[in-house]
């Protein structure tokens, strides 16, 4: 591939420069983006990987989630700019970490957990486990329920080992 190549690989998938845009928080409390003269009022973030690089790749969408581009890195913001895009990430993607797992229960193909998170005692219900209990990296798992929230297992042998035993019949 020749630089030249790689520059409109680059321009293709969107990739915005820090220095077009500026992060703003509307009269409402919203995050807003300038970009290019164009103000967005309302904006969604996400993160192309979440889990694995969760400072890079970040898309820009605006209220209706048409993307306007993809930052390539919250560092090449100003720190205060940078605040505003991670504060805006902790809101969205808000993951209470497990601590102990008190029962796992499975009934008509859904699993009923009872847990201790960070946040306090947690009942949730997770639909197709083999979906929705993954292993990210080492020994770090995430579950989602139902309602798409997510719940992060930092360390799978830093749990009790009943948590761990409650949790096996579900882990692959």
């Amino acid at each position: 591939m020749s630089i030249k190549d790689k520059d409109s690989f680059i321009t293709d998938i969107g990739l915005v420069s820090a220095e077009d845009i500026r992060f703003f928080k509307s009269k409402n409390g919203f995050l807003g983006v300038d970009y290019k003269g164009t103000e967005y009022k309302r904006i969604i973030l996400s993160r192309s990987m979440p889990y694995s690089e969760p400072e890079s790749y970040i898309c820009i969408s605006d209220n209706d989630m048409k993307e306007i581009g993809i930052l390539e890195s919250i560092s090449l913001l100003s720190p205060e700019q940078a605040e505003m895009v991670r504060e805006e990430l902790r809101k969205r993607y808000f993951n209470p970490i497990i601590k102990e797992v008190l029962s796992a229960k499975m009934k008509l193909g859904y699993v009923y957990f009872d847990t201790i998170l960070t946040t306090g005692k947690k009942i949730f219900t997770v639909k197709d486990f083999s979906r929705n209990i993954r292993q990210l990296d080492g020994n770090r798992l995430i579950i989602t329920d139902v309602d798409g929230n997510r719940y992060l297992i930092e360390d799978l042998f830093a749990l009790d080992s009943k948590s761990r035993t409650r949790l096996a019949p579900y882990l692959f």
